[in-house]
């Protein structure tokens, strides 16, 4: 693996874990190459995978710079990879458990008073997000979903944990569909509250279960959907199937 490809999984999985939302503006070129502590034609290169990829685009102007883009194509790809091979679904579900559960446990008994505070904020951001339409909400959805289980990792004051748990949410590139979006919103909120309730009760065995049960339930969903048709969300071609089509028309 060249060192390109190297700094593009690491901003891809940033992508991913929401870190970076969808339509944000990558940070600098400068200031990642620093940070990677590589040249900046080496990012350039990892950049140019990303965008070939559907995670990035250019934007020219004095406004310009890398956006993330909606992350159709590597959602949609990420889809199909997952329907050919479930046991690296259940794998990786696997792995968020037993990362999510012991961080939910330590939660509850190293939490502050401004932990319990932001995860409180995140569910509530969560609810205003749930009771707008949908078709305009998903991503906000998705990133208060990710902000909430971000702090509990926080606030299992473990740093190791903490990026374990973003990694492994990012390896599984949560689902973004908005048919599962709409039967999980409301579900969402609810989880979370009983999970905050036993982290606020200091009970780690609750904190715990409740976060496994939430998981589980995210699990048995995104099975549900797999098993769904193979078409793209909400019936529309495969990203990759209309890019193909298209140049097939410019070229005829």
């Amino acid at each position: 693996m060249t060192k390109a490809d190297e700094v593009a999984e690491a901003l891809r999985l940033r992508i991913r874990s929401g870190h970076y939302p969808v339509g944000s503006r990558l940070p600098a070129e400068r200031r990642l190459a620093a940070e990677f502590g590589t040249a900046r034609e080496t990012l350039r290169l990892a950049l140019k995978q990303l965008a070939e990829d559907g995670y990035v685009h250019p934007r020219l102007g004095s406004r310009g710079g890398w956006f993330v883009t909606d992350l159709k194509l590597p959602g949609s790809d990420w889809s199909e990879k997952m329907r050919s091979n479930r046991a690296e679904m259940d794998d990786i579900l696997d792995f968020r458990i037993a990362v999510e559960t012991w961080a939910a446990a330590l939660a509850a008994t190293r939490s502050t008073i401004d932990d319990i505070r932001s995860m409180a904020s995140a569910i509530e951001r969560l609810r205003a997000v749930g009771e707008r339409a949908l078709g305009s909400s998903t991503d906000d959805l998705r990133q208060a979903d990710t902000d909430f289980h971000a702090i509990v990792g926080r606030a299992s004051r473990s740093a190791r944990l903490r990026e374990a748990l973003l990694h492994s949410r990012a390896e599984l590139f949560d689902i973004q569909q908005r048919s599962v979006y709409e039967e999980l919103k409301q579900a969402l909120i609810a989880d979370h509250e009983v999970i905050l309730g036993a982290i606020r009760r200091h009970n780690p065995r609750e904190a715990a279960e409740a976060m496994q049960a939430h998981i589980e339930r995210g699990r048995d969903k995104m099975h549900e959907w797999l098993d769904s048709d193979t078409t793209h969300t909400d019936g529309e071609e495969h990203p990759r199937a209309r890019a193909q089509t298209q140049a097939q028309g410019e070229s005829a």
